[in-house]
């Protein structure tokens, strides 16, 4: 199968998360950054097959918003990592701000990399 470009904007850290190891480790190519300006600075540049918003905080208006404004300007799917006290408030709200697909609290690495072949299957098609 062939490997896709991941955009993962690890909101908050700069130190590689075990997820972007991961998918380093399973021959990803990656793209980072940091904040919704960094994301929308490389898909001004970059057309990732998918971005992966690492530990945004969606209680948060900023992570809403930054959810909002990355499906305002992208139809790349993107997949969310979220920790939340309130997983089916959370969970509907991401899917009603644009996301594909939401990881709350712990998740499994191989659960998250098998949705992202399924995503990557049809986007590569």
């Amino acid at each position: 199968m062939q490997k896709g470009s991941i955009l993962i904007a690890n909101f908050g850290k700069r130190i590689p998360s075990p997820l972007e190891n991961y998918l380093i480790d399973n021959h990803y190519t990656i793209l980072k950054a940091f904040n919704t300006e960094e994301i929308l600075t490389v898909l001004s540049t970059s057309k990732p097959d998918v971005i992966i918003l690492e530990n945004i905080d969606l209680s948060d208006i900023s992570g809403i918003e930054a959810l909002k404004e990355i499906r305002y300007e992208s139809t790349i799917p993107i997949m969310v990592t979220t920790w939340t006290d309130e997983p089916e408030k959370t969970i509907l709200q991401a899917f009603e701000e644009g996301a594909d697909d939401v990881f709350i609290n712990y998740y499994s690495l191989e659960l998250l990399a098998k949705k992202l072949q399924a995503i990557l299957r049809r986007v590569l098609q």
